[in-house]
Order: structure tokens, then sequence, then C-alpha cells
């Protein structure tokens, strides 16, 4: 397999999963910043902040190998060759559909690993909130003249809170660093290139991808996080929504705790960026 055409390579993986995870945070944000008055758009916007969370975790379990041959051809034929897609035209989340987590088949993270509890939060969340969304989104309000969509009075009460979210949110980054210590340790005591690596390093990159600024090649953008991209393009001139997004970003991410963990370019601060 050409290593273009392998979505599986763990690198381009890592960077997905930190770029699917950021804009996780912009819907979080968004559901802490403003509380509406009725649940709809809120639980719309919460399953997709779930959705994201799980979707970063998973690219991040490396035993859980994705088959770009079930991608649909509305991507594929955006490719140069739309038989043979390739990563630097599709982005390797655009193969996961909410399917593989409604229906169980990825169950998270190994007993034992570091991200297992974590995962098992993740997937029992959108679990919770799964059949809600698709009530909202679906299913009739009313059928034959009778009251048929009287379960989403049931599904609201399930629903998991926005709290709920942030905690599920803050135990995974939270494992994430842990594991970046215990990579920076390994680091710092030498690793002997001769022999084949004990584990894979990811969350050293994970977390540096959260700061890292990209330069847009049409210059009509700023030169920004992936973050800050994400929410200027759906908050056009909203100065104050993206400083506080990135005052919220740092606060999650406990980053005047754990500064040293993360690499932030020199040449700006994290409240900058």
């Amino acid at each position: 397999m050409s290593d273009l055409t392998d979505f599986n390579d763990r690198y381009h993986r890592i960077k997905s999963a930190s770029a699917v995870f950021q804009k996780g945070i912009y819907h979080l944000f968004l559901l802490k910043r403003v509380e509406p008055k009725e649940l709809s758009g809120q639980i719309l916007r919460l399953y997709q902040c779930i959705f994201q969370l799980c979707l970063s975790q998973l690219l991040l379990d490396f035993d859980y190998k994705l088959a770009p041959d079930r991608l649909p051809k509305r991507l594929t034929r955006l490719c140069k060759d739309p038989k043979q897609p390739t990563r630097n035209e599709i982005d390797p989340a655009a193969i996961i559909t909410h399917s593989v987590f409604e229906d169980g088949q990825w169950s998270g993270f190994k007993a034992g690993n570091k991200l297992h509890s974590s995962s098992k939060q993740s997937l029992s969340l959108i679990k919770r909130i799964v059949n809600t969304r698709h009530n909202l989104t679906y299913r009739p309000f009313m059928l034959n003249s009778h009251w048929d969509d009287c379960t989403l009075i049931d599904l609201l009460k399930v629903a998991p809170t926005v709290d709920e979210t942030e905690r599920s949110y803050q135990e995974f980054i939270e494992a994430v660093t842990n594991i970046a210590v215990e990579e920076n340790e390994e680091i710092d005591k030498g690793i002997d290139l001769s022999k084949p690596p004990s584990r894979q390093f990811f969350a050293r990159t994970f977390l540096a991808e959260i700061f890292m600024v990209y330069k847009d090649i049409r210059d009509d953008r700023p030169t920004e996080t992936l973050l800050l991209t994400y929410a200027r393009m759906l908050n056009p001139e909203d100065a104050t929504l993206l400083n506080q997004l990135k005052d919220y970003r740092n606060q999650l991410l406990a980053l005047e705790k754990n500064r040293s963990i993360f690499w932030v370019p020199e040449e700006f601060r994290a409240s900058e960026l």
C-alpha cells in the first residue's frame, strides 16, 4: 500500500484527532457560553460535541483500522483518482460515520489502556443522546393524527448535561496530558534508536497540534490555530467571541498548570493563539 493511500498512518491520524478535538472544544464553548432557552438547538449541538470527542479518541486507537474503500462517492469524486483516494485529499476523520459509535462497532480503548475510562465515558454519553438527536431530526411530530413523538419527553430526561460533557472532555485531556508527561520522561532518559520503540508516542503530538499555527495559503485569513480559524469562519468579525474561546480553551486544558507539557511557538503567547 502506498504511504499516501494508507489512512492508518499514525501521524496523520494523530493530527486529524487533534483537529477534531478542537472542533469539539468550539461547540462545547458555545454550549457553556450561552444557555439556550429551548432544548432543540442545544441537543443537536451537544450531540455534535460528544461525537467529536468520541471521534478524536477513536482516531487515537490505532488498533481500530480505517477502511477507505467505504468512502462515499461524494468524497472520492473530488480526488485526482477517485478509485485511489489519498489522505492528502481526504481527512481520515471523514471515513468514520456516526454508526460506528451508535452500533457499537468501536467499544473504546481496551482495558489497561490509560484512555480506557475516558473512552467508555464518552461512549456512554453518546448512547444517551443519540436517540434524542434522531427523534428531533428525523421523526415526525404527529403521525396519523396520533401523538407519536411522546417518547421525546422521556429521551430528554436521560440526555447528558453540558456539565457532564465538559467533565468528559476534561477527563480525556487529563489522561492525554498524563501520557505526554510519561512520553517526555521516556525521551529524557534517552531512546535507543537501534531498537524498535516500546510503544507509539502520540500524546505529545496531539497536544502540540492544538497550538500549531497555520498560515492560510490564500492569504485572506489570519495566521492562527485551527480552532480560531474554525470559529472565525462561523463567527465573522466577532473578536469578543474569539477572545473568550481562547480563554476557555486554555482553562479546559489547564494550561497554566501544564504549560511545560504544551508546545507553544515562542513568538506567540498562548493567549494570542
